[in-house]
């Protein structure tokens, strides 16, 4: 697994499995990644799909990420 589609939230479990192999015994203690879209708009122009997209994509999906594995 080389890509990963962070708003495909049913990925999640083996994405965590997938990270676990590569991190062994050892675990992993911390992980702060944000795939920080930025879709570039000026006022006029702007969506509120554009928007929709930023945020679930800069807020919603690590949040939901973090839930997977306490």
């Amino acid at each position: 697994m080389n890509v990963v589609d962070a708003v495909d939230y049913g990925s999640y479990p083996s994405i965590v499995q997938w990270v676990e192999k590569i991190v062994g015994e050892e675990g992993l203690n911390v992980l702060i990644s944000n795939a920080g879209q930025y879709t570039r708009n000026d006022l006029a122009s702007v969506t509120p799909e554009a928007m929709r997209s930023d945020y679930e994509l800069n807020t919603i999906a690590p949040l939901m990420l973090a839930k997977v594995h306490p």
